[in-house]
């Protein structure tokens, strides 16, 4: 994978998660690394085109129900390794966000720091270093 790697990040409107998680990742990963899309319809048009510099995911829904179709898009997802920041600690939203086998799970009014550090290893993964 070349400097081309690129973290699709998923983070609906208004984006009062996103922003934190955003700030957390420009200051540990090289600019130009996050791919950001707002919409259902643009995260599927996204994954229908070539996606092989995309080496992760961050799916931010802003609630269950977005989580769920999300669930329903996951052949879109192929094998992309995806980070969830889930909107809450609900049993139903926990269960359908393991249903995405995530490699790392959080909470949106987490420290979310921790995802950008798991970002960066990712990264790192994928250029060899």
């Amino acid at each position: 994978m070349g400097d081309s790697a690129k973290i699709l990040v998923y983070a609906p409107p208004p984006g009062e998660t996103a922003a934190p998680l955003l700030r957390a990742c420009e200051q540990v990963l090289p600019p130009g690394t996050l791919d950001l899309v707002v919409s259902i319809d643009e995260l599927v048009a996204r994954f229908q085109q070539p996606h092989d510099e995309v080496i992760a995911a961050v799916l931010i829904p802003q609630d269950r129900q977005r989580l769920l179709l999300i669930e329903a898009l996951r052949q879109h997802l192929g094998d992309t390794r995806l980070i969830l920041v889930l909107p809450d600690t609900d049993e139903l939203t926990l269960a359908a966000a393991h249903r995405l086998r995530p490699r790392f799970l959080t909470y949106a009014n987490a420290d979310l720091r921790e995802a950008a550090a798991v970002l960066k290893k990712m990264l790192g993964a994928a250029r060899g270093s």
